[in-house]
């Protein structure tokens, strides 16, 4: 898969996530540390996501990174 598009479907996912847990930008960036430019940056596909922000985003969401990879195949 190319990067620009697994960035899009992971930035994709990760908006979802954000939304089925009622988080604010803001709350994901603390939760998660990182900038909330960042956090808006991965949700359009405008960031270039590296393994560790996804494994800190997942932390965030009470996920397993595993479980993320696996998602990003449904949608």
């Amino acid at each position: 898969m190319k990067t620009k598009k697994y960035c899009a479907l992971a930035g994709k996912k990760i908006k979802e996530l954000r939304l089925q847990n009622n988080m604010k930008v803001s709350e994901l960036a603390k939760l998660s540390e990182l900038s909330p430019s960042t956090i808006r940056r991965i949700e359009t596909g405008n960031y270039d996501i590296e393994l560790f922000t996804i494994y800190k985003l997942c932390r965030a969401f009470n996920i397993k990174a595993l479980d993320f990879f696996k998602s990003l195949e449904t949608i």
